[in-house]
């Protein structure tokens, strides 16, 4: 089976897998126990933070471990909702990850103003400094996992606002892929996993700008500085360290997989002339996340009968599978609901090969010519009654 849904998860390094189970077998103790068998566990979990921090040039102290980007999203925004100020407004960017609108406090519902930052070239839209005037918080993602779109965080936050506000970025989807130095300096704080570059599932991040370790009620004794509480997951998070090492390793040039991916697609374009692609500037794209609609099929429909012919793809976030509702981000790429429910997602990583992404466009192209003979006949059919 050909592998298209990186953007949902990527399998696991070897290397992490050894990892994992080699700190699982001779690193089992608890963290936070005061005996050898603890302190061991301790300095191996100590090894990974350094190793997430030194990829990332943060300071070791930035960074909490979580059990993956939903958790990260949830304590970031718990956290930096206790510092606005009461005649502030949370402003999110109406294309967040969904696990963002259920991250927010329930008392701060009420502060809470959903809006469209971005323009289809991912550029802030003109009434973003009218619109964020009382902004306290501000949450944007870094890129979009449904069609790939880069969005300009350093940007917004310049429009946002005169003074100095909170901003939570979601980087979930660049994370690896993308350098974040024109985004850590400006943020609050970022979230990331470690399934999405080939590390375990259950295992993420969150980093803090290290102006907010003073806000933290620092307690050295508790797990995360106390951020998070429970028994770390030494295994996940040595893993997680392996994951980076090995994805820098494994890591090929942008220019590579953007032919990849002009590749892939003049295959489709040249024998689907109504493909649609919906994709931002070549300089506001990540190459490996394709968004696709072929008029007159269901994204869904799509998905399974590629499925069916050996290609796992996507019709969406994971998170929202067996949902039938559109994303904001659709609806604003699309002219109507039909068009939209035809959205299908193609992604891919170093680890996918080019010929499998020219067999993957192949099956598409059967699909949408068995589909295009049958509605001919059907046609035929119709005309003839």
């Amino acid at each position: 089976m050909i592998y298209l849904d990186t953007a949902a998860t990527t399998k696991m390094d070897s290397k992490a897998v050894e990892a994992y189970v080699f700190t699982a077998q001779n690193f089992f103790g608890n963290a936070s126990s005061l005996h050898n068998i603890g302190g061991d566990a301790h300095h191996v979990l100590e090894q990974s933070r350094q190793a997430v921090a030194d990829f990332l040039q943060v300071d070791e102290r930035c960074v909490i471990f979580t059990s993956g980007g939903t958790e990260s999203n949830r304590l970031a925004l718990e956290f930096l909702c206790s510092l606005l100020p009461s005649d502030k407004s949370i402003y999110i960017n109406e294309t967040e990850h969904p696990s963002i609108f259920k991250s927010i406090p329930n008392s701060y519902m009420d502060q809470v103003n959903v809006i469209s930052l971005f323009n289809e070239d991912s550029l802030p839209t003109k009434k973003v400094c009218e619109e964020t005037k009382q902004c306290g918080l501000l949450v944007v993602q870094h890129v979009n996992s449904e069609i790939g779109l880069i969005h300009n965080v350093k940007e917004i936050i310049r429009m946002s606002a005169e003074d100095e506000i909170l901003v939570h970025c979601d980087s979930v989807q660049s994370f690896g892929k993308l350098s974040l130095a024109n985004v850590l300096p400006y943020v609050s704080t970022i979230s990331i996993s470690a399934h999405k570059i080939g590390g375990p599932k259950g295992v993420g991040a969150l980093i803090l700008n290290p102006t907010l370790l003073s806000k933290l009620q620092l307690s050295p004794k508790e797990q995360e500085l106390g951020l998070r509480l429970g028994t770390e997951n030494v295994p996940g998070i040595v893993s997680f360290a392996q994951s980076i090492l090995s994805f820098k390793e494994k890591q090929i040039p942008d220019l590579v997989l953007w032919q990849m991916r002009k590749e892939f697609l003049s295959i489709l374009k040249n024998r689907i002339p109504s493909l649609i692609i919906l994709e931002g500037h070549e300089s506001e794209q990540l190459p490996t996340i394709i968004g696709c609609i072929i008029p007159g099929l269901e994204g869904q429909w799509v998905m399974l009968e590629a499925n069916r012919k050996g290609v796992a793809l996507s019709t969406g976030s994971a998170c929202q599978a067996g949902m039938q509702t559109i994303s904001p981000m659709i609806k604003n790429y699309t002219k109507s609901t039909e068009e939209a429910l035809g959205y299908f997602r193609i992604s891919f990583d170093s680890s996918t090969t080019l010929q499998e992404l020219k067999q993957a466009a192949l099956v598409l192209v059967e699909i949408y010519e068995d589909w295009h003979s049958k509605e001919r006949i059907w046609h035929n059919e119709k005309v003839t009654r």
